[in-house]
């Protein structure tokens, strides 16, 4: 089958990585093809899925097939194979469009000091590259899948550009909480935090995605980005996208 592919590049992953490489490859006329181990999704029968499952963990709308195994949320032995008192937790998908079909969509950036733990703190060893060396590629890949994110709040990345999208108001009870908890008192409690609006945006500039459909998630017609415990800030706009952006960028 391979000696069918005929291109001058060869990504495997269709996730947000490959595919966003892809995409640039192809606009400069670079012949691709992207390899993928999973099948394609259709979004109806995944949230039918998704309803009826009687545990319902990110990834029960995408059932593992013995071609593309990967972990999952309530059963970490089930595909890690792992030892010791701490397990690996987090999880992925091998589908067409990769783990862009459940994740939180959390889009931080490392900070300075994470590129060189062994000088700051004696632990690991540092990076070869430092946090200036990939700043402007923070900033590209942030405007490419259009993050949201209120670029005036110093999270402890210096940036040298803003979000693509503004920050996602916080609910009436983000607001509610951070001012009746004592966490108040150490600048703790509900943040907002740099995060994609929706999967249905990827690929498109952030110019070009209409506001409404910036906060598309969790209609009940539709799948959540991760679990149905999306960010708390999103889950009153998802309520008030009109069909049309829905049909039109889906």
């Amino acid at each position: 089958m391979a000696s069918d592919i005929n291109a001058e590049v060869i990504i495997v992953g269709s996730g947000v990585a490959g595919a966003l490489v892809a995409a640039r490859l192809a606009a400069a006329r670079v012949r691709v093809a992207v390899l993928e181990a999973g099948g394609k999704i259709d979004r109806t029968e995944a949230t039918e899925r998704y309803w009826n499952a009687v545990i319902k963990v990110p990834e029960c709308p995408y059932p593992p097939s013995p071609e593309a195994m990967h972990p999952i949320t309530n059963d970490l032995d089930f595909w890690y194979r792992q030892s010791g008192p701490d397990k690996f937790k987090s999880t992925y998908l091998k589908v067409v469009g990769g783990t862009t079909w459940h994740w939180l969509g959390t889009c931080l950036r490392l900070l300075p000091n994470d590129f060189k733990l062994n000088t700051m703190y004696g632990r690991g060893v540092d990076w070869p590259i430092s946090y200036q060396d990939l700043e402007s590629y923070y900033a590209e890949a942030e405007q490419e899948i259009g993050v949201a994110g209120d670029s005036n709040e110093l999270l402890g990345s210096p940036r040298s550009n803003a979000y693509p999208m503004p920050a996602i108001p916080q609910t009436y009870l983000d607001k509610a909480s951070r001012g009746r908890s004592p966490a108040r008192r150490t600048k703790c409690g509900p943040h907002r935090k740099p995060e994609i609006p929706s999967r249905a945006t990827i690929g498109l500039p952030a110019a070009a995605v209409p506001a409404a459909s910036r906060y598309v998630l969790c209609r009940r017609n539709m799948m959540p980005r991760c679990t149905c415990s999306a960010p708390r800030q999103m889950a009153r706009r998802c309520t008030n996208t009109p069909p049309q952006y829905l049909s039109s960028l889906l």
